[in-house]
């Protein structure tokens, strides 16, 4: 049998998920034809779903991107094995992100592992292996938490092979407008004043305009109504990497999932993020693209003299947002200009490399 890697995803629910494993596999097949590609599944332990032999056989067990690196990421979200001792195959992260609610940025710098998380940081880089991250703060905070071994190779799923070598070209027509609603349910008055604003302007500019509402953990009833008094379409594209395949003939993405926002810029087309935490805060922050953070935090200082802060929704977003989109479609996107060679930038510098360094 032909040296081989089991891929490890957590692709359950969420289509973005599905991009991530989707993607990672694509890229690992294309960079390593050398090795053949085992998918497992992260949630479950190893043991359970491979023999001990086939487990440490394998040149490399790689976990696939997503918001892994979390203070309790071992044995809560990746169990692996009960005794990593017994792990045998070398072990890597590809392009793991961090994630935290609303704070201010600092937050990097404070945030600690827990020990069972560091027994498996420690294992990912014994001898001076990489672990990669799919954004810069989140190898700040691997590196202020002692693994240096950590490398920014981004998002799989900015890196569509395909697209690879082609520039942004801006839309002719806007006529099929995509938006995302949020996961969380805080955000839901500020993304349905968004979305009243993007049916308005884009129904006064065209007729045949349409806005379609996608949700991708699965239909929200509450959030679907208001979509559907909008005029809007409700799709759901949870379960599986084949639902998002319509965006391909779409036009612009506005949202909060962040994994719709970066699959229209690996696609070298428009899209707007409004970011509900530090996962899209991250990609805003990594890859210069386009949104607005859809928190601001007020700092507190307390009577004990410690640094406090509460976290409100940003009021004036959905208006500033959509006049930034009005005035970018009137400069025919020019703000855009630059992403693909951005794109291609860091896959050539960042993530083959990384790729190709693997067992």
């Amino acid at each position: 049998m032909k040296p081989y890697y089991i891929l490890l995803h957590r692709a359950l629910v969420n289509v973005g998920d599905f991009l991530i494993g989707a993607r990672t596999k694509e890229l690992l097949e294309a960079v390593r034809p050398d090795r053949t590609i085992i998918v497992g599944e992260a949630w479950r332990p190893l043991d359970l779903q491979f023999d001990l032999d086939v487990i440490n056989n394998a040149k490399a067990i790689i976990i696939a991107g997503g918001p892994g690196y979390v203070n309790h990421m071992y044995p809560d979200i990746y169990p692996l094995m009960s005794n990593l001792e017994k792990l045998e195959a070398p072990l890597t992260y590809l392009a793991g992100g961090f994630n935290s609610v609303p704070a201010p940025i600092e937050i990097i710098y404070k945030f600690r592992f827990s020990d069972g998380s560091r027994q498996l940081l420690d294992k990912m880089t014994d001898q001076g292996r990489k672990i990669g991250t799919r954004g810069f703060m989140t190898k700040q905070v691997l590196d202020y938490n002692g693994y240096p071994q950590a490398v920014m190779v981004g998002d799989p799923a900015w890196y569509h092979l395909p697209s690879l070598g082609q520039e942004f070209v801006p839309p002719k027509h806007l006529r099929t407008i995509v938006f995302t609603p949020p996961a969380n349910k805080p955000y839901f008055d500020q993304a349905k004043q968004i979305l009243a604003y993007i049916v308005k302007e884009f129904s006064n500019c065209s007729s045949s305009s349409e806005v379609i509402v996608s949700f991708h953990r699965g239909i929200d009833a509450d959030f679907a109504r208001f979509a559907e008094s909008q005029n809007c379409k409700v799709v759901d594209v949870s379960g599986n990497i084949s639902h998002l395949q319509f965006y391909d003939s779409c036009d612009l993405h506005v949202g909060y999932r962040l994994h719709a926002h970066l699959y229209f810029l690996s696609l070298r087309k428009p899209s707007y993020v409004i970011a509900e935490d530090f996962r899209a805060l991250e990609s805003l922050n990594t890859l210069a693209s386009f949104g607005f953070s859809g928190w601001y935090v007020d700092r507190i200082h307390s009577e004990s003299g410690t640094q406090q802060w509460n976290a409100y929704l940003a009021p004036s977003l959905p208006k500033i947002l959509v006049e930034q989109i009005v005035n970018d479609r009137r400069t025919r996107f020019s703000r855009f200009a630059g992403l693909g060679t951005t794109i291609d930038s860091f896959y050539h510098s960042s993530m083959k490399p990384f790729l190709e360094q693997l067992p």
